[in-house]
């Protein structure tokens, strides 16, 4: 189950899916439960040798500026060749036989669905920029505004308000000693 979610999702790895199976490794191949996982076996183990390759490469993740292409593309090609290496020991466990090729470049995502996730991460961007001071104006464009004559807002429930041990009505001015 886990090596399918890892397949189907190659694509789209910060999908929630894909980042749930991967943390499921661990315990997926771990082995039998009894003799503290000493029965491993050599096929459990190389799965979570390459995974822990994996997750130093991604724990935590290098702060790259986003102008620093350079940086990003190496980080990147690293990442994905570890990433290869992951999904070819649990290929091997479970009997399948993937060349590196297709597993590097296989999956498929539509352009419409990267298209969508740059506009949302720049959409992120301007409105994290506008709330924080920090740049990325929005200009909104809002009707006129029209002067509307000035309403006086409604004074308190009770019409009597007391003064000192006497009520003075608030509209007529009429005492009462209540």
């Amino acid at each position: 189950m886990i090596f399918s979610t890892l397949m189907a999702t190659r694509a789209a790895r910060v999908a929630p899916e894909h980042v749930r199976a991967l943390n499921m490794i661990s315990m997926a191949f771990y082995g039998p439960s009894w003799f503290n996982g000493l029965l491993r076996g050599k096929a459990n183990e190389e799965v979570l040798k390459r995974w822990r390759e994996y997750e130093r490469h991604l724990s935590p993740a290098p702060r790259i500026a986003p102008d620093d292409i350079p940086g990003n593309a190496a980080w990147r090609s690293k990442g994905d060749e570890l990433f290869v290496n992951l999904l070819e020991a649990p290929a091997k466990r479970v009997g399948y036989r993937f060349d590196r090729e297709s597993l590097k470049t296989g999956g498929y995502t539509p352009m419409h669905g990267w298209v969508i996730e740059e506009e949302q991460a720049r959409i992120r961007k301007l409105l994290i920029g506008a709330l924080d001071g920090s740049g990325g104006a929005l200009a909104v464009k809002t009707a006129p505004v029209v002067d509307a004559p000035q309403i006086e807002p409604p004074g308190p429930a009770r019409r009597w308000r007391r003064k000192e041990t006497r009520w003075i009505c608030r509209y007529c001015r009429a005492v009462s000693r209540r």
